[in-house]
């Protein structure tokens, strides 16, 4: 990894949210309730978020054999298949990066932006 890639990585403005606090022996039952109902709720956003990308990858696999080896479409242009797939993805991250400061359903994700200095360095 090059040094201006790892700068940007320790000098990044996204943040984890990690609790540190301890709790104490006589904690209200509340507090606990509360707790593992949050914890519930990152286990089924997690969860959501594989099964989403499961499907997502299961069918792209899907259609690019169907693409790449049907008698019918008759397409013989892998590499421009795989251009257009990641341009189309690079266009969906740029939308959500854009929609989190819009809409708080997407305020976890990132802000898109590219820097060619880092494109550069990383080809």
């Amino acid at each position: 990894m090059s040094n201006s890639s790892y700068r940007l990585l320790n000098s990044s403005s996204d943040k984890i949210d990690i609790d540190s606090s301890i709790k104490d022996s006589g904690a209200s039952s509340t507090t606990m309730i509360n707790s593992n109902s949050t914890l519930k709720n990152r286990f089924i956003q997690i969860t959501i978020a594989v099964i989403l990308y499961w499907f997502v990858s299961i069918t792209m696999v899907f259609l690019n054999k169907y693409l790449l080896s049907s008698n019918e479409v008759k397409l013989d242009a892998p590499l421009f298949i795989t251009w257009y797939q990641c341009v189309v993805t690079v266009g969906i991250c740029a939308l959500l990066g854009n929609l989190n400061t819009h809409l708080t359903i997407f305020s976890k994700f990132p802000t898109f932006k590219i820097d060619l200095k880092i494109a550069r360095d990383a080809s």
